[in-house]
């Protein structure tokens, strides 16, 4: 039953800007220059009733929800019209699929009943705490109690937020998990979910487990990018689902301008330690390895610049992973390095600029090959809700060209143009024309300061 239309948009996911909220309304970003309007032409009463508007009022008002994204005025009404119809919904990336999700989660509840009602998954403990943020915004007025599952403690409530490797052995034995009254589970960044196999096994499980329930839950998926082996996946698990899916050249940025510069290690040193010498903007840096995280760290702090590195794995535990993403959405320092952990869903309207410390790749039995979707998940951490940004890729110089055509690849795989820069300074230049009021013009120098 899947069927597939090419019309979706894309919107903001735009947060709190009450002062104890770690997220904020992009409109409060006067810097930020709005490219494309990605608001839809509905109001809010023609999408949900007066009644559950005046609900949720307060926390709209709060994350800057002054009108629905056209994804949101597309999913919601799709989702809460059809409770027996499944759903796969393609938006670009920060186009508002948050909102899309957490409105009809809070809805689905019968707040007289403590069961849990609604799952929402995701893929890094990063998203679901920011998940959980909108949806405790959103529901203020409800009484909903919303929780996020981590580690063995099995905590009440009837919002569940959390990743797949929660319900690893929760749903047997005489500790397991009650979940006989669940109406809705929500796949955030579904394609990340559903192509690891680690996953697949333990949803497997669930929806099998949920399959005794009555009615049926409703199974609802978002994502930015997809592939023909996610598709194949989602459909071993979730069987039937009516699909509404964008042409790869609507996932373009079109606010995010991109560039490159070939480097070899110690020009990329040298260009970061140039630029953190000069700017205090919001920066996020991306690696494909852990080691290569920790190099730049090392670099950058020896020489005395606010950074913070967050990598997966186990490598840190929860209580740090946490104060460092709180403290970036804080600007307590200016750049965060990250593996593709943080590539995903984070949404930190400051990010003006992000660089690709090296062109993200997957390795196909041995074989490298571009990885399409983390480049458009990576430089999506700025340019969010249709604004501008900035995106740099550092090409190793290698005398087969592999790694150029790893970048002309992607590309030509969205019908994107990403530009050559030759210098710090040729770069510095396309920001100054970009943000020139942080430039102050220098005559003893003959030049600009920032």
């Amino acid at each position: 039953m899947e069927a597939s239309k090419s019309n979706q948009g894309s919107a903001l996911e735009e947060e709190s800007k009450e002062p104890n909220q770690l997220i904020k309304g992009m409109r409060s970003l006067q810097f930020k220059k709005i490219v494309q309007d990605l608001h839809s032409k509905r109001s809010w009463k023609e999408i949900i009733s007066n009644d559950e508007e005046k609900k949720i009022k307060d926390g709209l008002h709060t994350l800057s929800y002054t009108k629905p994204s056209i994804i949101q005025a597309a999913a919601i009404p799709k989702i809460r019209a059809s409770p027996n119809e499944n759903f796969l919904f393609q938006s670009g990336n920060g186009s508002g699929k948050t909102g899309a999700f957490c409105v009809p989660a809070i809805f689905a509840v019968d707040p007289s009943s403590t069961d849990y009602q609604v799952i929402i998954l995701a893929n890094s403990r990063e998203l679901i705490r920011q998940i959980k943020q909108v949806l405790d915004v959103l529901s203020k007025n409800t009484g909903i109690k919303i929780e996020i599952g981590e580690d063995a403690e099995i905590k009440q409530c009837q919002i569940l937020v959390t990743t797949p490797n929660y319900f690893a052995n929760k749903l047997t034995g005489r500790t397991s998990i009650k979940l006989r009254a669940i109406k809705l589970v929500v796949f955030d960044e579904a394609d990340e979910i559903f192509k690891h196999q680690s996953n697949l096994e333990i949803l497997e499980v669930l929806v099998n487990y949920l399959k005794s329930n009555t009615p049926f839950p409703q199974y609802v998926l978002f994502l930015a990018t997809l592939d023909d082996e996610v598709i194949e996946n989602i459909k071993s698990i979730v069987t039937e689902f009516n699909s509404f899916k964008l042409k790869k050249e609507a996932l373009v940025l079109k606010g995010v301008c991109q560039y490159y510069l070939v480097a070899d290690i110690k020009k990329r040193r040298e260009f970061l330690q140039k630029y953190f010498d000069m700017f205090k903007q919001c920066a996020m840096i991306f690696t494909n390895q852990k080691k290569t995280a920790i190099f730049i760290q090392d670099a950058l702090k020896e020489l005395g610049n606010s950074t913070e590195m967050l990598i997966g794995g186990g490598t840190m535990s929860f209580q740090e992973r946490d104060r460092i993403i709180d403290g970036f959405r804080k600007q307590s320092f200016h750049a965060l390095i990250s593996t593709n952990v943080l590539a995903r869903g984070i949404d930190v309207p400051e990010v003006d600029i992000v660089i690709n410390f090296d062109i993200p790749v997957t390795s196909n039995e041995g074989y490298y090959e571009p990885d399409y979707a983390n480049y458009q998940h990576r430089i999506g951490r700025t340019g969010r809700f249709g604004t501008d940004g900035l995106a740099l890729t550092f090409v190793e110089n290698d005398n087969d060209g592999v790694n150029m055509g790893h970048l002309k690849s992607i590309e030509t795989h969205y019908g994107t143009e990403i530009k050559e820069v030759k210098s710090i300074e040729e770069f510095l230049e396309i920001y100054r024309a970009m943000r020139p009021y942080l430039f102050v013009y220098n005559d003893s120098k003959q030049g600009f300061d920032i």
